[in-house]
């Protein structure tokens, strides 16, 4: 362990010297004492003696001194000011963090502690005032300690400034996160007799935490004086009967300034309220930006969901695409939660099924279907076909299986559904990967891209480093080396931003070209990382195979077989 007080002994020396001047000169300071604490580090202890009372502090040399501030506290762990971190903790100095420099010392400090204990003296009527503050503590540090917090979205926010004076019935959820907190979001609010589904929560939230009833009471009286801590002094404040019960544990209030405070009942019969800390959410733009403010009524289908696919997926949601069709058949293992977007709680799921969970989960309002099926391989002609008409109404689709007879028959289907596809992959070892895309009447088919691609590779100096099996290896010799989560991430991200410029039609188009081999390292054809090699498909553009109108030929047939069906369905309605 390095000490700054054993290796930099002139430091110590000027450290002392200016702590034995100050206590020379000034009446007010008493009683040094060098010491070590149980963490080896430096301290100090002394008194500050002022006209109405005698403080006895210590003084702390973290081992990153004095690169960083000491700090000054109480011996005892009482509470000596407003700017105080909790009782027995730091005092917030005119010296601190944020503005320290190493050329102030212990002395500096302990005067600046001496100036904050005279601010706050009590005047002639025993009234202390607090000492001004040099800055606003953010509400990120404020709320460290609440352990139990109620978080409200904007548009919630605007819901309950609607509500009238009186109780209206809500349905809370509450999620425990990690082993400390408990946050609470509403869930509904009943409205006319009906619970009313807030729409900024994720409908799938429904399914995490646990759901609890309470109520909205909005009063006339002020919320924030309230200050205690059972509900018989909450119903003697507000002047209303108890609102808590065992069914309906919580009572939300609000002031007629817009003051909320969340209140449980406590989980004992002891009569106790558990505050809830309120946790607002900005007011703000989307952070994606206008452009992809329409997403939310694009669909896209991604087939392969390991850990490229499910990548993307979540991005793509965040950006705020609002449908998927998600297709893969393979279920989640320990092994794959190395590189994959999902944790220990999605083992032995199907992919597809954890990978729609997420993406419901990152934002309200997102439809997700999961099919647990793969493409090429022998499944029912009627699987085969429901897969094949969700993916047929997708705006785009992404490959991330790196599978050629996936790719096959994505390719012919896009064709004629008119949509564009994206493909990609990580090269063995994650030394790089590829990107590619066919847009209609834009790009040559994704054949002939394919075909460049490949073109190129065969003629570099040496082979493409494809991965071997099912994950991301690589192997030189007796060597294996494996691709990295973020090497993954970084061709996921390549991908879902080629998707998004495809799905906002943006134009022109960020991408010149119809392919991209990207490298993460020197190694292959890249010279460095973040080295890309576009690649141009010398080809015709696409056309749309299916007709532009009705080809006429058999006409009358089909005409036949619509107005039998039609014919069928009425009749077996009037059987019903």
């Amino acid at each position: 362990m390095t000490t700054w007080w054993h290796s930099d002994q002139e430091r110590l020396k000027l450290e002392k010297d200016a702590i034995a001047a100050l206590e020379a000169k000034a009446d007010w300071l008493e009683n040094i004492a060098w010491d070590l604490d149980n963490e080896f580090r430096l301290i100090a202890v002394f008194d500050i003696v002022l006209a109405h009372a005698r403080f006895s502090l210590r003084i702390t040399y973290h081992n990153t001194f004095p690169s960083s501030p000491p700090g000054i506290a109480p011996i005892a762990d009482i509470k000596l000011s407003g700017h105080q971190y909790g009782a027995g903790g730091d005092l917030c100095l005119q010296i601190r963090p944020d503005n320290w420099r190493p050329e102030y010392t212990g002395a500096d400090m302990i005067k600046s502690a001496q100036q904050l204990l005279s601010d706050e003296a009590p005047d002639s009527d025993g009234a202390v005032q607090a000492a001004p503050s040099d800055h606003d503590l953010p509400d990120t540090i404020r709320f460290r300690g609440a352990v139990f917090r109620f978080y409200i979205p904007a548009v919630s926010r605007l819901f309950l400034g609607l509500m009238k004076t009186g109780v209206t019935p809500v349905k809370l959820k509450a999620h425990w996160c990690g082993d400390d907190f408990v946050v609470v979001q509403m869930r509904s609010i009943q409205l006319d007799g009906e619970d009313v589904p807030l729409p900024d929560l994720p409908l799938a939230l429904g399914r995490e935490g646990f759901s609890s009833d309470g109520a909205i009471i909005r009063t006339e009286t002020d919320v924030a004086g309230f200050s205690g801590t059972t509900e018989t002094a909450f119903a003697d404040y507000f002047g209303i009967p108890s609102p808590f019960s065992e069914a309906s544990p919580y009572a939300l209030i609000i002031g007629q300034t817009g003051t909320i405070l969340l209140f449980r009942r406590s989980f004992g019969d002891d009569g106790a309220l558990i505050a809830h800390q309120t946790i607002l959410q900005p007011t703000e733009r989307a952070r994606s930006g206008d452009q992809y403010a329409d997403l939310k009524d694009t669909q896209v289908g991604i087939v392969g969901l390991g850990s490229l696919g499910a990548k993307i997926a979540t991005s793509l949601a965040r950006a705020g695409v609002g449908r998927f069709e998600l297709v893969d058949s393979d279920i989640l293992h320990a092994g794959n939660l190395e590189r994959h977007d999902a944790d220990w709680r999605d083992i032995g799921l199907h992919k597809a099924d954890l990978v729609a969970r997420r993406v419901r989960l990152v934002r309200a309002g997102v439809k997700a279907h999961a099919w647990r099926s793969a493409l090429g391989v022998q499944v029912s002609t009627r699987e085969a076909g429901n897969v094949h008409a969700a993916l047929d109404s997708c705006d785009v689709v992404i490959d991330a299986t790196a599978n050629p007879e996936a790719f096959n028959n994505l390719a012919g289907l896009i064709q004629r559904s008119n949509s564009t596809l994206i493909w990609g992959g990580v090269y063995a070892g994650g030394v790089g990967g590829e990107i590619a895309r066919s847009r209609p009447l834009k790009d040559p088919s994704p054949f002939d891209v394919r075909d460049a691609v490949a073109a190129f590779h065969a003629q570099a100096a040496e082979p493409v480093p494809l991965p071997l099996g099912a994950g991301y290896d690589g192997q030189d010799g007796d060597t294996v080396w494996s691709a990295t989560d973020a090497d993954v991430a970084a061709i996921a991200a390549a991908m879902t931003a080629m998707a998004l410029d495809a799905l906002i039609e943006r134009e022109p188009s960020r991408y010149d070209a119809h392919a991209y081999l990207l490298g993460l390292e020197r190694a292959y054809i890249f010279k460095a990382p973040f080295h890309a090699q576009p690649i141009v498909a010398d080809a015709p553009l696409r056309t749309n195979l299916s007709p532009p109108g009705e080809a006429g030929v058999e006409k009358d047939f089909v005409n036949t077989l619509i107005k039998k069906k039609l014919d069928d369905i009425k009749n077996t309605t009037k059987d019903d």
